[in-house]
């Protein structure tokens, strides 16, 4: 018997039979919590909720939500392979450990919705090519300080199979045109930021390559956006 308080409890009063009985019943219960006990992860040196990296050793194959806020996270880059709901809401001063980030992406190629805040750094690039290739992501949110012109670019090619992307920088590279990405087939919520880098003409190619969108949040620095009765125009063809 290894559930002590059935041994010391209740075994005086029941029949080995029935005693065996119970300690199966108790084990399948104990059993059925281990998949919603974990399935949700908060990394974080603050947070009462963060197990021990024991515990994720074991049952890392369930966890498919894993809030990161902190730095070192090597136990999770070992073992997590099905997190499917990734936040990054990141507090890091360790450059090292966006590249291991990069690694944690790669490992987990079932990944749908990814939301990074990292407003202190630029993203590697090794991080947004590991993100542009994930064959089930659905959702991509990023706030990030800065992005250059292959960043964006990566960024584009990961948005021709988004349904959703929330895009924030305070220092865009400009793309002259989007003529590499003839349309975004399945996008339906488009939110950007941009700044005042980020040509007109741009903003409204990309409304009118997102045939299948339902929402829609532009926001410019500076108010360089384009004019109403643009968008208006682009609306009678959607």
């Amino acid at each position: 018997m290894d559930i002590p308080e059935i041994r010391s409890a209740v075994a005086p009063f029941l029949l080995r039979a029935d005693l065996a009985a119970a300690s199966l019943v108790c084990k399948s219960w104990s059993a059925s919590f281990i998949p919603p006990l974990y399935s949700v992860i908060h990394w974080s040196m603050f947070s009462s909720q963060r197990p021990p990296s024991d515990e994720i050793v074991t049952h890392a194959d369930q966890i498919r939500c894993l809030y990161l806020v902190v730095d070192q996270f090597e136990v999770l880059i070992e073992n997590c392979t099905k997190v499917e709901f990734l936040h990054v809401g990141l507090i890091f001063r360790n450059p090292e450990a966006m590249n291991q980030l990069a690694t944690l992406v790669k490992r987990n190629p079932g990944l749908k919705s990814i939301d990074i805040h990292v407003s202190d750094f630029v993203l590697p690039k090794d991080l947004l090519r590991a993100v542009s290739v994930i064959p089930a992501l659905r959702k991509l949110q990023v706030h990030i300080h800065s992005m250059d012109e292959e960043c964006m670019e990566l960024l584009l090619n990961t948005a021709i199979r988004l349904e959703h992307l929330k895009f924030i920088s305070f220092g865009t590279a400009s793309l002259k045109s989007l003529d590499k990405w003839p349309c975004f087939p399945t996008m339906k919520c488009l939110e950007c930021n941009f700044d005042k880098n980020m040509l007109i003409e741009f903003q409204l190619d990309m409304i009118r390559k997102c045939p299948q969108l339902r929402a829609l949040s532009l926001n410019t620095i500076g108010h360089k956006q384009f004019p109403i009765s643009d968008f208006c125009d682009i609306l009678k063809t959607h």
